[in-house]
């Protein structure tokens, strides 16, 4: 449509259109005829017959600053429908519209300036110095007066700063506006807002947030509560009344969880070190009850195992769903879902009760070839290792000379995965076959590995080292903090005769050839501290790594005694611990009453 037939429209009518009637008249896809034989009763306007018509309705001097706000509104939809390519940021009728807007826009809020800054700008319209001057101005003024939502935008609108000014005055002062104003921010959303944009609030002010997270819980929704402690996950902020309230009342809550509110949630309270017995039961429970209702998807299946795995949660009634998923789905099953399946397991050291056909799924689907990178691979091969699937033959083919110089060349290796080489080594040594093992390529790799205790796991090492130093005198009968296998840090060794004396360590040296060989009735035995991450989740279970170091040195002779961080009385007296590790010596090495 030409403009002459657009102002003939216009004049058809008795009385003449307002703005608010043009602007309700382009909601439509078609413009209202006069009457029936008015052509655009079936004629459709073109995306610039309707900016036409927009401009041509604007009167400069009856137009209110909301009406200004409405037409940019109407501009936007245009142009996000039709390309930036039909409004011209040279266009006098833009210019002249941009001039009202900069006019009042005292009269405007923080959310109506920045939406009309970001639109124009997203067009290639470019602001003066002295309009630059006005935004920033408008914008001050209006931080102000705004409500708490609108300021939290500001402090969280990057791109505004970069379009329109070229330091962050309005963003400081929104920062500063809204601390004074803490009090005011109590809606949930606006608490997890604040909380995403910790880094650019001061500690007083975060803790009055957190405060408010309290004070909101009971009355907040489900959701709101899940997005709470994703938001403190984030902020990285662990307040221990906030987590408490929305642990208890999320563990207490009839609502069911998503498959995705699951997985973050493991996830949060994971990374905040925040295991709450009963949400972490909870989470898996409705886990368990999503997964039954065969609509998670393959993704949602290895990002929740991954979370398990990293929370060290020995589930297994969704261990054992997550399993049961993967046989029935095995059409879908790509290695990236399947590995932190197994890896999964492996770390929690479970074995599912349909084992032998999942485990024969592993076999099928992972391979060198489809796992890809040699990294990857070697996870794969260590994690079938600790859950005792691995075939003799890949062991061997993983530790040689080509796959170890594929495994160097991708990147440095790290020393998880330099340990990860040491006890396939060693694992490798204990096969029938081991004549065809040739692991000297990966043993180079190995050379220099040094084990180091955690500091919250030596201290306690130190105290069971100093319990046992007062029956088993070192260093003669006594040995501390030795690595008997490769890759395996044992915090004391000894030896004992049936009658639990204790005997030379020398006597029996495996490293010195002319040392005579143990008597069936004497006891190597080796002490393992297990720190609180080498235990899973909850109980005294050790991790899967820690249950194949055990079979480790178990091959090589030694009754292996394992003190349970959450098990050693560490604040008892010297009495009670001495009596502890005399009962964990006598049960490992079976000795009887009538023996002693």
């Amino acid at each position: 449509m030409h403009r002459p037939a657009v102002c003939a429209f216009l004049q058809q009518s008795a009385i003449r259109r307002t703005f608010s009637t043009a602007l309700t008249i382009l909601r439509s896809t078609e413009v209202p005829a006069a009457n029936e034989n008015d052509i655009l009763s079936t004629k459709k306007l073109s995306p610039k017959e309707k900016i036409k018509l927009i401009f041509h309705e604007v009167n400069p001097n009856e137009i209110s600053s909301t009406e200004i706000i409405n037409v940019f509104n109407q501009l936007k939809s245009i142009v996000t429908l039709h390309g930036k390519g039909v409004l011209k940021p040279e266009k006098v009728e833009l210019k002249q519209l941009v001039a009202l807007f900069l006019k009042d826009i005292e009269a405007l809020s923080v959310s109506n300036i920045s939406n009309a800054v970001l639109f124009l700008s997203s067009v290639g319209y470019e602001f003066d110095k002295q309009s630059r001057s006005t935004i920033v101005s408008g914008l001050l003024q209006a931080i102000k007066r705004s409500p708490v939502g609108q300021i939290i935008q500001v402090v969280a609108s990057r791109n505004l700063g970069n379009l329109i000014i070229s330091d962050i005055e309005v963003q400081n002062e929104a920062i500063q506006t809204l601390q004074k104003r803490w009090v005011e921010v109590r809606n949930p959303k606006d608490l997890c807002r604040v909380l995403q944009l910790a880094q650019h609030f001061d500690k007083k002010f975060l803790s009055r947030i957190e405060d408010a997270i309290v004070e909101s819980v009971e009355s907040s929704k489900f959701e709101e509560k899940v997005s709470l402690i994703l938001s403190l996950f984030k902020a990285k902020r662990r307040p221990t009344p906030a987590l408490r309230a929305l642990g208890y009342h999320l563990s207490k809550s009839p609502d069911q969880m998503t498959m995705n509110q699951c997985i973050g949630l493991l996830y949060a309270v994971s990374g905040l070190s925040f295991h709450d017995p009963g949400l972490i039961e909870r989470i898996c429970n409705d886990a368990v009850s999503t997964l039954s209702m065969n609509k998670t998807t393959p993704i949602q299946i290895g990002k929740l195992a991954t979370s398990l795995g990293i929370l060290r949660c020995r589930h297994k009634e969704l261990l054992e769903q997550i399993s049961e998923w993967c046989i029935s789905n095995p059409s879908v099953l790509e290695p990236s879902v399947l590995i932190p399946v197994v890896m999964t397991l492996a770390t929690v050291d479970y074995h599912p009760i349909n084992g032998e056909t999942f485990f024969k799924l592993i076999e099928q689907k992972l391979t060198p070839s489809t796992v890809g990178s040699s990294s990857k691979w070697i996870d794969v091969v260590w994690a079938m290792t600790i859950l005792g699937i691995v075939k003799p033959e890949t062991i061997i083919d993983t530790l040689q000379e080509s796959q170890i110089e594929k495994l160097a060349g991708e990147k440095s290796l790290s020393l998880s995965t330099k340990i990860k080489l040491a006890i396939l080594i060693n694992y490798g040594e204990t096969l029938d076959n081991k004549s065809e093992l040739n692991s000297s390529a990966a043993k180079k790799f190995v050379l220099d590995l040094e084990l180091r205790r955690p500091e919250d796991v030596t201290k306690l090492s130190q105290s069971v080292i100093d319990s046992l130093s007062n029956f088993l005198l070192p260093p003669k009968f006594l040995k501390v903090l030795s690595t008997p296998v490769p890759g395996i840090l044992v915090d004391a060794e000894c030896i004992l005769d049936r009658k639990f004396h204790p005997l030379p360590l020398d006597r029996y040296d495996l490293s010195n050839l002319e040392c005579q060989p143990i008597p069936r009735d004497v006891s190597r035995v080796a002490v393992v501290v297990l720190g609180y991450k080498d235990l899973c989740l909850g109980s005294v279970h050790p991790i899967g790594l820690c249950s194949l170091y055990r079979r480790l040195l178990e091959s090589k002779g030694y009754k292996v005694v394992t003190v349970p961080s959450i098990d050693f009385p560490v604040q008892s007296t010297l009495q009670s611990k001495l009596k502890y590790l005399e009962q964990r010596l006598k049960e490992a090495c079976d000795y009887k009453h009538g023996d002693l």
